[in-house]
């Protein structure tokens, strides 16, 4: 990442987020790294046109009847360490509801602008 390096700021949702005044938000630093990290984990294997090599296999791996954790927290795990601001995990921890097919993650990362935390459910 580079020390100057912005983008656009998404919401809980991943849309655009509007400052209070109207305008487009931004984000940088770790707050990006943040970003960029929930995005990738966001995205389904072969959802995105230019490069459909790219993603989570959920509806190959995830979203199946018996979901094996130690492949899921290997799936994702190489999707953050696939992150170029990523240096190294320092920490992490899943929990799957299995009725609700959700999986629930929590980790602590080592970024090229120092650490940073993410807890998301997908």
């Amino acid at each position: 990442m580079l020390p100057n390096e912005i983008d656009i700021a998404l919401n809980n949702s991943g849309e655009i987020y509007l400052a209070p005044d109207g305008d487009l938000a931004t984000v940088s630093g770790r707050d990006l790294v943040r970003q960029r990290l929930v995005s990738a984990l966001r995205l389904f294997l072969g959802e995105w046109y230019l490069n459909e090599d790219d993603g989570v296999p959920y509806y190959q791996q995830i979203f199946v009847n018996a979901p094996r954790s130690n492949i899921l927290e290997a799936i994702l795990r190489r999707q953050i360490m696939a992150s170029s601001d990523v240096l190294s995990i320092d920490s992490f921890s899943m929990t799957i509801d299995r009725r609700l097919r959700a999986v629930h993650v929590d980790f602590t990362v080592q970024s090229t602008v120092g650490p940073v935390q993410v807890a998301e459910e997908f």
